[in-house]
């Protein structure tokens, strides 16, 4: 055991002592190789300084002069005078700023001196729309044929042809107008109004050739209430009656109107017919309740039947007509203060 312990005190003393940080004893170290260390240790710290040193004056907003360094910002300052759009050229790409904010870019664009293989995030060209040719489509279906209104275009040839021959009637005799105006019509035959323009301009230039054309228009149109009506009011003012009622008798029943009962009940009462005038003057009334002078003819119809409360009666009803003219007034007034004196001449006897 003292063996030992003499060995190791010797060993201990051969070794240069060398203390770690805790204050153990540690083996002794390679001066060459502890130097070589150090050497490498304070070259990567200058480094890590350099790289450090140059981020900073890279990303520092006071550096103005980017030119060898890579742009990865675009400042506010360092942006194109303010417009409404307005195109930042560089040496590769192009960049696009609103001037309202500046800050907010379409895409930011990482710029060098060097030649770039890529560009990360790079800014998607604009799609360029489509430009098809102007070309208008046929139109395969058939077109529309425009309705050609046959009537009117022949009622437009008539009234021409009519203010032509009514132009030149004083140059030929009235018979040969006559017949020339009688072929047109026939020729247009179902247009009644070109027939009644006809009658009117007959009756200012002869009376017979109005009559003659009156008994073609009734012949003609027998079911139109106008030619027997216009026919018998001519009719009845020359006196003819028999001739007047035959026109307005052959009008159907379905077809007549107030003006046609008020014809015939003026025929009848004139031919003394008054019954049957009264009848048709109440037909009338079925019509037209309130009309003042169809109760005064059918009171003056009653008078001459000699049944004087009827036609008192129908005296009153005709003043509640406030279209009557003094005239009318006047004569129903006469007629009732007449009938009133009857009946007090009647009271006293």
């Amino acid at each position: 055991m003292s063996i030992v312990n003499e060995m190791l005190n010797e060993l201990q003393k051969t070794r240069t002592p060398h203390h770690d940080i805790k204050g153990l004893i540690s083996p002794p170290q390679n001066t060459s190789y502890s130097q070589y260390l150090w050497l490498t240790s304070l070259a990567l710290v200058a480094i890590l300084f350099i790289v450090i040193f140059k981020g900073y004056i890279e990303y520092s907003p006071e550096q103005k002069n980017t030119s060898d360094f890579p742009k990865l910002v675009m400042l506010p300052n360092q942006l194109a005078p303010p417009e409404n759009l307005k195109k930042v050229k560089n040496d590769t790409n192009k960049l696009l700023i609103s001037n309202k904010d500046p800050i907010k870019a379409v895409s930011l664009k990482v710029v060098t001196t060097a030649p770039i293989a890529s560009v990360t995030p790079a800014l998607a060209p604009k799609k360029e729309p489509k430009i098809e040719p102007n070309i208008k489509k046929l139109n395969t279906s058939k077109p529309t044929e425009k309705k050609v209104n046959i009537s009117s275009s022949r009622v437009s040839i008539a009234n021409k042809q009519l203010v032509k021959l009514f132009d030149q009637w004083s140059l030929l005799e009235l018979e040969v107008n006559y017949q020339k105006l009688l072929q047109l019509l026939k020729t247009y035959s179902e247009f009644p109004k070109i027939w009644h323009s006809s009658l009117s301009f007959l009756k200012t230039r002869d009376i017979n050739l109005y009559q003659d054309l009156l008994i073609e228009s009734v012949n003609q149109f027998p079911k139109n209430t106008l030619f027997s009506v216009i026919s018998a009011k001519h009719y009845i003012s020359l006196g003819k009656l028999d001739r007047a009622y035959h026109d307005l008798n052959k009008i159907d029943n379905k077809n007549r109107d107030d003006v046609v009962y008020q014809l015939l009940g003026i025929i009848l009462q004139k031919q003394n017919k008054h019954k049957s005038a009264i009848e048709n003057y109440k037909k009338l009334l079925l019509i037209s309740p309130d009309r003042g002078e169809i109760n005064m003819a059918i009171g003056i119809s009653f008078e001459a039947l000699n049944q004087p409360d009827s036609a008192v009666q129908h005296f009153i009803m005709a003043l509640k007509d406030n279209q009557l003219t003094n005239l009318q007034r006047q004569f129903l007034k006469q007629r009732l203060v007449y009938h009133q004196g009857l009946k007090n001449v009647t009271k006293e006897s």
